[in-house]
């Protein structure tokens, strides 16, 4: 970190404490008995941080966990392969297929609720009806 970042976090951190932390000049640095005491009760928790931000940080590098999706026959029939790709490149990721309490939808544009946020998913598709004149007798 550049030396003005460090002073800009100190500066924040001693507004939030409301106490000087380092009496600092422009040639050093010092400890103040406040220094001394925070630091004596913050050092053992550094380890236990730097774990958490390392977990946090395996988590934002290899996903995990469970998703839970909900689409109609039609939607979860376009999912499937999507889906089944996804697993293969991301094991740890799990999916559900649920009515409530879902994380994504599928959906066809026309019935999309108002208060959700939609996404393209990339297939086009049109529905046509056909048939021949022999089918109609």
């Amino acid at each position: 970190m550049s030396p003005s970042s460090v002073s800009h976090i100190v500066a924040n951190l001693e507004r939030r404490l409301g106490i000087r932390l380092f009496p600092r000049s422009t040639r050093s640095v010092a400890l103040t008995e406040a220094d001394e005491a925070f630091l004596a009760r913050v050092r053992p928790a550094v380890p236990e941080i730097n774990q958490a931000i390392e977990g946090v940080n395996d988590l934002r590098d290899h996903p995990t966990g469970l998703i839970r999706l909900n689409a109609t026959p039609w939607g979860a029939d376009r999912l499937l392969p999507i889906v089944l790709g996804f697993m293969r490149t991301d094991p740890d990721v799990h999916f559900d297929l649920v009515i409530e309490g879902f994380d994504a939808g599928l959906r066809l544009t026309s019935i999309v609720p108002r208060d959700m946020i939609a996404l393209p998913l990339g297939i086009d598709e049109a529905l046509l009806i056909v048939g021949s004149p022999e089918a109609a007798a």
